[in-house]
């Protein structure tokens, strides 16, 4: 990618405040006028600056031999605009130099602002969409500087730099795909997990990344996708590239720093009935890189055209299809999980529709501390040994009801075993009280401990402690997986307890008196038994 080449020819200017006007109109007759070279100027798109496109300019004046700083005003030039016809560069007002011997640094960037409040922390977006050529170009952000200029009646110029970094992803067929199977699929690509606002020093050229991370859908090219992001640290826990293949979403997960001004390539292999998966990504120059760099993503061929049910959760929010880990197809969050109010989901008591969720003032992805407990402020305990019918109102869904000793501590009376799968171990039948979402239900005794097999080491995952399961397949950051917050649990005395350090999940399994649930903690994981009127963590299966 050529570097954008910015001319200007700058004469003497004096500003009496932050305005764009010169102070001394009247004595400027003897002085040079500005233009700007009508020279093409290359951008992302490797063509000149389009029509009417916009770049403002900063020049700061020295102090003898000593340079100035650029400040947000009462600079030499203040954010002058210069929009191109096509043909020329025309500036909104008429700029000269000081005078004939003082030098000057020029700050040039584009697309223009008017109202820069802080030239060290100039806000700046790149768009979420960028399938449309006009949205990936808009992503696209320039700067250059000059620095020492000594007055001159030729053109100054000015070198402009990417800021953001340009990530472009290839798509190869592999074993088991020829390129005319691989053409006929429904392919579609996203970045995942970056942020997409920024913070730009106009003094440096150097961008920091800001607010939450979000998706970005590239743009796509004959031959590959591409997105312009924001310079940032992409951790090896996230998933980075999501390509949906037919429907069912494959993740690369790799750490990798994402650099201004940088291009970085990754090829993806797509092949079937493999089972893992790996990516690699070059870190180089905005320039073409004659390296090719490889990643394999794999395709399960059984379970690919199974995986066609959006997990759409009780707030109506799409979190799209499952993980496909050995031969099941797992939520992609915790049942009842909310981004802000219930980052770990909610707690179910066994056999119960609604849940409950702790306190998100007290416990928001905060660590507490093995012993510790604190009483349910967002649910209200009740006394246990009520009906089914009571249990499963939805009037009563900020309840929680406490374990009945005349029924083995559940919270239903008559003790019921059927609650949450009314078939077998083998065909489990999904029932009205599941809470799962439709298309999904809650796991069984044997889904649960195929997926225990395999798991990352105790770590964190947007500020939740818990681990990474892989299934059958051994744990690597490339294979398919999903996280398992510790998300604690409610005891039968409704008392909250154990968040970042143990984790709890049910399945449809229940046993003479009690029911089945997957336990962990930072250095085990079990299978155990327990009261069903605890409240613990529910992770759904598709149906």
């Amino acid at each position: 990618m050529k570097k954008a080449l910015f001319c200007t020819l700058l004469a003497a200017i004096a500003l009496a405040s932050c305005e764009h006007s010169p102070i001394d109109p009247e004595g400027n007759e003897n002085k040079l006028p500005i233009s700007i070279s009508p020279s093409a100027l290359t951008r992302v798109t490797d063509s000149s600056y389009d029509t009417n496109d916009e770049v403002g300019l900063y020049v700061v004046n020295h102090n003898g031999q000593n340079a100035g700083s650029l400040t947000s005003s009462g600079n030499h030039a203040n954010n002058v605009k210069f929009t191109f016809s096509g043909t020329a560069w025309t500036p909104e007002t008429e700029l000269f130099w000081k005078d004939n011997t003082t030098k000057a640094d020029f700050y040039a960037y584009h697309p223009y602002t008017q109202e820069v409040a802080n030239v060290n922390a100039l806000s700046f977006s790149v768009a979420a969409d960028q399938s449309g050529l006009a949205d990936y170009k808009a992503s696209d952000f320039m700067w250059g500087k000059a620095a020492a200029v000594a007055p001159t009646a030729s053109p100054v110029a000015i070198t402009t730099h990417h800021v953001m970094s340009n990530l472009l992803i290839y798509i190869e067929n592999g074993d088991g795909y020829t390129e005319d199977e691989l053409a006929a699929a429904d392919i579609s690509v996203k970045i995942s997990n970056v942020k997409c606002n920024a913070s730009i020093d106009l003094s440096t050229g150097m961008a920091t990344a800001t607010g939450t991370t979000s998706n970005v859908i590239p743009y796509k090219e004959a031959d590959h996708y591409r997105a312009l992001l924001v310079p940032q640290t992409i951790n090896a826990s996230a998933a980075f590239v999501i390509i949906t293949v037919n429907g069912t979403d494959y993740s690369y997960k790799q750490a990798i720093t994402l650099t201004g001004n940088t291009r970085h390539k990754l090829t993806i292999t797509i092949e079937k009935d493999k089972l893992n998966s790996s990516a690699a990504f070059n870190v180089g120059p905005w320039s073409e890189d004659t390296t090719e760099y490889s990643g394999t993503i794999t395709i399960n061929n059984e379970l690919a055209g199974l995986n066609n049910i959006d997990y759409i959760d009780e707030y109506g929010v799409n979190y799209g299809k499952g993980i496909i880990i050995g031969d099941i197809i797992w939520a992609p969050v915790n049942c009842g999980y909310h981004v802000t109010d219930y980052k770990y989901g909610k707690l179910y008591q066994w056999g119960r529709k609604y849940g409950q969720g702790y306190d998100g003032s007290i416990y928001n992805g905060g660590l507490t501390s093995i012993g510790s407990y604190a009483d349910a402020s967002t649910i209200t305990a009740k006394s246990g040994g009520i009906s089914i019918a009571t249990g499963s109102d939805i009037n009563n869904a900020n309840n929680f009801y406490k374990g009945d000793d005349d029924v083995n501590y559940d919270w239903v009376s008559p003790q019921n075993d059927q609650l949450w799968n009314s078939g077998t171990e083998d065909a489990p039948v999904k029932t009205e009280y599941d809470p799962c979402p439709e298309g999904w239900r809650v796991p069984t005794y044997a889904e649960l401990v195929d997926l225990r097999k395999n798991r990352s080491s105790w770590t964190t995952d947007d500020g939740r402690y818990g681990f990474w399961f892989s299934g059958p397949a051994t744990y690597d950051s490339a294979v398919p997986q999903i996280f398992l917050a510790a998300a604690g649990n409610i005891s039968d005395e409704a008392r909250e307890n154990y968040r970042g350090c143990y984790g709890n999940y049910w399945s449809s399994r229940p046993t003479s008196s009690s029911a089945y649930y997957l336990y962990f903690d930072s250095s085990s994981f079990v299978m155990y038994n327990t009261s069903r009127s605890y409240g613990h963590s529910v992770r759904c299966v598709q149906e």
